[in-house]
């Protein structure tokens, strides 16, 4: 528990700091440790996640800068509606719950719906250290310019996105996503966002069957069709059935 005194202290040292506009270098110092990716190869440095252990009192003046960046953000929607990622009543169930609910509307008019699901290598730290609270909402903002459609739907959990779009002829399907899928590429090229083209899924929703070979999309590489993708932990089959998940 802090004494008044050194309440009253830190407070006139916040605010000093919020009108020069600076961050005391002392504060930017941490203590990083390193946690290993499960299943991957310990020779190599991205298969470690950095975990940096700030000083307190540096954890105090981010939750502060944090509350305003939040609110600045609110005031002036600067995240989009479609990132549902550490944001308030929003959540990992809700943006799944969306998903489900565009690809069973298509289900219920006939429709197909194709979705990619993209895998983004590692996220954007914004200059700051893994670990720190601001991280997730300077996230947020580097990414809402991720481009938009208004034949796709955009769906955004921080750095797990897919992209779904719906229509009764698959061709049309294919075109949609190509194109989108073009200024997706445009976007990650411009901001030097790296996209794990093995692990990006594309998949068909659809009732029944068909033997029609559908066209592979050209995206960094070529990106073919999946019966089967995971997203944020749950996975979707084309006939959403649930079965494997359930397995």
């Amino acid at each position: 528990m802090l004494t008044l005194n050194a309440v009253t202290y830190l407070t006139k040292i916040f605010i000093k700091c919020l009108i020069l506009q600076h961050f005391p270098d002392a504060s930017k110092i941490a203590h990083v440790l390193m946690f290993p990716k499960p299943n991957q190869s310990r020779k190599l440095p991205g298969s470690y996640r950095p975990i940096s252990l700030l000083s307190n009192i540096c954890k105090l003046y981010e939750k502060i800068l944090l509350k305003r960046l939040n609110d600045h953000c609110y005031s002036n929607n600067i995240i989009p509606d479609e990132q549902f990622g550490f944001r308030d009543k929003h959540s990992c169930t809700h943006q799944l719950l969306r998903v489900a609910n565009k690809i069973v509307e298509g289900f219920n008019i006939k429709h197909y719906t194709g979705g990619v699901f993209l895998d983004v290598i590692g996220n954007i730290q914004a200059g700051t250290p893994q670990g720190s609270s601001l991280i997730p909402t300077l996230y947020n903002i580097f990414n809402s310019d991720f481009p938009r459609n208004d034949k796709v739907l955009n769906c955004l959990f921080a750095d797990d996105s897919a992209i779904l779009t719906q229509g009764s002829n698959i061709g049309f399907i294919i075109k949609t996503l190509q194109s989108q899928l073009e200024c997706i590429e445009y976007w990650c090229t411009k901001w030097r966002v790296a996209i794990h083209t093995e692990k990006t899924k594309a998949i068909l929703f659809r009732k029944g069957h068909s033997s029609k070979v559908l066209k592979t999309f050209s995206f960094m590489e070529n990106l073919p069709w999946e019966n089967q993708v995971k997203y944020l932990g749950l996975i979707l089959d084309s006939k959403l059935s649930f079965r494997q998940h359930a397995k």
